[in-house]
């Protein structure tokens, strides 16, 4: 009689495992599945992520080119700026310079030369003149 309980209660602990065995591997698939579907829907998520983060990289990236833009303009402004002044100090000084060595002015030379076809014409005229005469 003993061995009956021992071989029926074998029999049962058997019974339970294989229960617990079926059970445990359909909870781990219900499991797998679970885990599967959330991969999915973290993967779907990421790429959605991955896209806003590249839609907003492309924005810093054209806001720093705009910037960048705008101080390559700045800059060649201002270096522009200082070269015409630069220019227009060292063509002042130039213009003294001649001026304290008396060198004549292209304003100068016009009217010089205005005075020298002023008194081309009166001597043509007064050699006209002298022939008549």
């Amino acid at each position: 009689m003993l061995i009956e309980q021992f071989e029926e209660l074998q029999k049962k602990v058997e019974k339970t495992a294989n229960k617990a065995w079926k059970d445990g591997n359909k909870d781990l698939k219900k499991i797998r599945k679970e885990v599967d579907k959330r991969l999915n829907e973290l993967a779907k998520e990421g790429r959605s992520m991955q896209k806003k983060v590249e839609k907003d990289r492309k924005k810093a990236v054209a806001i720093v080119l705009g910037g960048l833009e705008t101080g390559r303009d700045y800059v060649e402004t201002a270096v522009s700026d200082r070269w015409n002044q630069a220019q227009k100090t060292f063509e002042e000084a130039f213009a003294r310079l001649l001026e304290r060595l008396d060198v004549p002015t292209s304003e100068d030379i016009q009217v010089l030369a205005k005075q020298v076809n002023a008194l081309s014409r009166q001597v043509s005229n007064l050699r006209k003149q002298k022939g008549k005469s």
